[in-house]
């Protein structure tokens, strides 16, 4: 059986299971960005004004994302600007965001 793992391929048969890249593994995770280098894209030092848009940087287990809607900082806790409903992620970060 052959299937496409992360950019490689992974050939498999009864007796054992190889991995067989088109570039070695240490490339590709060169080319991965930081931890540090996503974060430096938002600001984590301090909260926006209430009621700004804004977009969050979230942080869980498989590492970070941004959400696909706007959000806001209300009292203390975050939520999504349009529904008003609590954001439960880690947030990390928020930069603006355009209306």
């Amino acid at each position: 059986m052959v299937r496409t793992l992360l950019g490689a391929i992974v050939y498999r048969n009864a007796r054992n299971i190889r991995l067989s890249a088109n570039q070695s593994s240490s490339n590709r995770l060169n080319k991965l960005t930081s931890l540090n280098d996503r974060i430096a894209e938002f600001i984590a030092d301090r909260l926006p004004a209430d009621e700004a848009p804004v977009e969050l940087l979230c942080l869980d287990h498989n590492g970070t994302y941004v959400l696909p809607f706007p959000c806001r900082r209300v009292a203390d806790s975050w939520r999504n600007f349009a529904t008003g409903e609590q954001i439960e992620a880690e947030v990390a970060g928020w930069r603006q965001r355009e209306r």
